[in-house]
């Protein structure tokens, strides 16, 4: 399972698998992410996708079939002409040089094809309203993937304070029960439940780190990669912070 995901990371950084240990380190923590991320994010972000920006040259690249579908509709005129020069000889000497100049307009128009060429450009229109649908499809999918992670991040945030305030109080309680137990106030069974529960406690707390730090992941993909969008410094800014 590992070799797998290291495989993804290698083929989402771009480099040879062989390489993605020069970016893994073993035994590195949980990372951990930002306390608080902005809400309203740039939409240059967003345009970092694969996705989006393949949408993007589809829409280039039909707008370009319907220029050069309407083009066809004009006449085109076009310019060649041609420089020779001939050498005139008597004998083993050149007596004259003579050079001679050739220009002349071109004149292409496909007039009897007029009919053909506004049913392309039609066509090609059609085409591109479906290019569009896709684009607005695809960029409305990117917004949902990364408002989901989000509100998982979120979510999951949330649930890490409340955990890691649980594991403060629980350790405060084993600290307080040893004590007590070392000046034989508590038995030996109360002693053991409250370490019992503040391994539950930090256990929980490690799992939960742990999802809130794989959401940090998938929001950063499905930004496209880059820097996560910093938290605005003013208070009419929405956020999505970890401490309130």
């Amino acid at each position: 399972a590992a070799r797998v995901e290291l495989r993804r990371l290698a083929a989402l950084l771009g480099v040879h698998p062989g390489q993605i240990n020069n970016y893994v380190r073993a035994g590195g923590s949980i990372p951990d992410p930002p306390r608080s991320i902005a809400v309203r994010f740039p939409a240059e972000l967003l345009r970092s996708r694969p996705d989006i920006r393949r949408a993007e040259r589809k829409i280039a690249a039909q707008t370009a079939r319907i220029g050069v579908a309407t083009a066809n509709l004009y006449p085109q005129l076009s310019l060649s002409g041609a420089i020779t020069y001939e050498y005139l000889r008597t004998g083993t000497t050149v007596d004259l040089l003579r050079r001679t100049l050739g220009l002349g307009p071109t004149l292409r128009w496909r007039i009897f094809h007029a009919c053909a060429d506004r049913y392309r450009i039609k066509e090609q229109e059609a085409k591109l309203e479906e290019v569009l649908s896709d684009y607005e499809a695809t960029v409305i999918a990117a917004v949902t993937e990364v408002e989901n992670a989000l509100a998982r991040m979120h979510f999951e945030k949330r649930r890490l304070d409340k955990l890691e305030d649980a594991s403060r109080e629980h350790a405060t309680t084993a600290e307080l029960m040893g004590e007590a137990y070392e000046s034989d106030l508590v038995d030996l069974r109360r002693l053991l439940n409250a370490h019992q529960d503040l391994f539950l406690s930090r256990d929980e707390e490690a799992a939960t780190r742990g999802r809130h730090a794989a959401h940090a992941v998938r929001l950063f993909k499905a930004l496209g990669g880059g820097e996560l969008p910093p938290p605005e410094s003013t208070k009419s800014d929405s956020k999505l912070s970890g401490g309130e």
